[in-house]
């Protein structure tokens, strides 16, 4: 029996120890093995790697920039929401966890950066409401702090200064 086939065993039993663990509530439950979290091939708009551990990218936009930079763009007529926040905190999460070695990706070395036209009021007020500040390093980049597991900014292109970003 090759591993792969081990490891669905595992699962059956684990499964059906979560339903016997939670029998007195299982008609307010709702099992779901093996649940796919998406139709389509998972993917990133973009990664941005730093070559030079010790380089300073002068740019306003990349200034929060670590090693690694998980990028999502929102077009002008797209929304920019708190689940678009939470998926982009996916991918990095994913991105980190799929290296080939364990911890080759630390976490302290992943940003999140979420760009779009207009300013996000709601996905700024829906991050306040879960006790996240909202800073504003420069016009139209703002850093979101908190308890966070990677240092996250938003950037909304309508309010950057012309003469220092394309």
């Amino acid at each position: 029996m090759d591993q792969k086939e081990l490891n669905k065993q595992w699962h059956q039993g684990f499964y059906g120890a979560a339903e016997l663990e939670f029998r007195q509530d299982k008609d307010n439950l709702i099992f779901d093995t093996e649940h796919y979290l998406s139709k389509e091939p998972l993917r990133m708009d973009m990664l941005i790697v730093k070559k030079k551990k010790d380089f300073t990218i002068k740019n306003e936009l990349g200034h929060l920039f670590k090693k690694y930079n998980v990028i999502e763009y929102k077009s002008p007529d797209d929304g920019l929401t708190i689940d678009d926040f939470s998926k982009t905190t996916g991918y990095a999460c994913l991105y980190k966890s799929l290296a080939q070695t364990t911890d080759e990706i630390p976490l302290d070395e992943i940003t999140i950066s979420l760009v779009r036209d207009r300013y996000p009021r709601r996905l700024m007020e829906s991050l306040e409401s879960y006790g996240y500040s909202i800073h504003e390093y420069c016009p139209g980049i703002y850093y979101i702090t908190g308890n966070l597991m990677f240092a996250t900014q938003i950037v909304v292109t309508s309010r950057l200064e012309k003469d220092h970003q394309l």
